[in-house]
């Protein structure tokens, strides 16, 4: 195995939240920090007379956590407007990637995402600095838009 160096590591700091509200994409929040898994299900059987348990992949489930600025009202208007059932629940895509020089990115979307906190206000008079929300997330689907060079 080749020596592994740190130049060689992505570095991720770049991604951006979008929802679409009547068929056109809209900047919903700036993401702050985002980890996505891809969990596999597992199926697992010990057979009559065998010793060893056996395991399959049955299917998987995408979930994550996301810390974020709420920096427009096009989110909490479109949140509001499903709560009220004047709509669907926000068609939310997260999109982000990892660079490094002479390997180029590697850049992965996430539809169907569903958060399970919405930060809608958040005020501190012990601080100045821009407020961020936190959630878990599920996914629907990923896709891999570009890979590193190999």
């Amino acid at each position: 195995m080749a020596k592994v160096t740190l130049r060689n590591i992505p570095a991720t700091h770049d991604g951006n939240g979008y929802i679409t509200i009547d068929g056109r994409r809209v900047d919903a929040f700036q993401i702050s920090k985002l980890s996505l898994q891809f969990e596999t299900i597992t199926d697992e059987k010990r057979f009559l007379e065998h010793l060893i348990t056996q395991h399959a992949a049955r299917g998987g489930t995408i979930t994550g956590n996301l810390t974020y600025y709420n920096c427009t009202s096009a989110f909490i208007k479109a949140v509001e407007a499903w709560k009220n059932g004047d709509a669907e629940y926000p068609d939310i895509t997260l999109q982000s990637y990892a660079q490094i020089n002479g390997r180029g990115r590697q850049e992965v979307i996430v539809t169907g995402v569903i958060l399970k906190n919405v930060g809608l206000i958040s005020l501190d008079d012990s601080s100045d600095t821009a407020t961020t929300f936190d959630t878990d997330l599920t996914a629907e689907d990923f896709q891999t838009i570009e890979s590193f060079k190999e």
